[in-house]
């Protein structure tokens, strides 16, 4: 699991600004929905400076959610 938030923080940092839904990234990552949504908390509750969610639409398929995003993009 540590290699997928790794992973999914990666992403995410090299995607800013563009955000992607929870069904969005686990196409892109190979995994389940559960699993990014798992990876994401892990990922807001150990760099809560960094990463948080915020209501933006996705660049995929442009489904408006509560999304994981930077800090600084929000």
């Amino acid at each position: 699991m540590i290699d997928l938030v790794r992973h999914l923080a990666g992403v995410i940092e090299a995607e800013h600004p563009v955000v992607h839904c929870w069904a969005c990234l686990a196409r892109r990552l190979g995994t389940e929905e559960g699993k990014i949504r798992d990876a994401a908390q892990q990922l807001i509750i150990a760099e809560r400076q960094r990463f948080i969610l915020a209501r933006r639409s996705c660049a995929g398929c442009e489904k408006t959610d509560d999304l994981l995003v930077l800090v600084r993009g929000t």
